[in-house]
């Protein structure tokens, strides 16, 4: 898998963001923001700039949800920071701080490098992923992961 990927995670808090429950999240965000931005193959990511800062336009129209949306050179790029940089341990941490459904909450789609994409892009392509299970043009990072040999 060659070429540039886009990236949608998305979200439901157990806690509000003002919440103590919520905290520890809240406190590593922008460590964590400025990481990716410092990162090999960052390209972009949508910054909310509005009130809530942290909602990317609260997709779903629930104040709990959130999301990133992020655009890096190669899947492997994005793999190495979300699983072996800071953000790992916050990975970790993520049953502590957001809810599960069981459905799916990432997904990795090839892009052009000067694409950015919308919110309602990666909606789509996360519905696509559960409907469709992962395939080249669509997936989540645990398939890569085992698509590239990793445990």
């Amino acid at each position: 898998m060659t070429g540039a990927v886009a990236q949608f995670n998305i979200g439901r808090l157990l806690h509000d963001l003002n919440d103590p429950r919520s905290h520890g999240f809240v406190a590593g965000l922008d460590r964590v923001n400025r990481l990716a931005e410092r990162s090999e193959g960052y390209i972009w990511r949508l910054v909310d700039t509005g009130p809530q800062g942290r909602r990317l336009g609260a997709p779903l129209n629930d104040p709990l949800v959130i999301s990133t949306l992020s655009v890096w050179r190669s899947a492997a790029d994005l793999y190495a920071f979300v699983y072996a940089s800071l953000h790992g341990s916050f990975y970790q941490r993520k049953d502590k701080w957001f809810a599960h459904d069981g459905g799916a909450t990432n997904v990795v789609w090839p892009v052009a490098e000067d694409h950015r994409p919308t919110v309602a892009e990666g909606l789509d392509r996360l519905r696509h992923l559960e409907v469709h299970g992962p395939e080249e043009t669509c997936f989540d990072l645990a398939w890569y992961g085992k698509m590239q040999g990793a445990a």
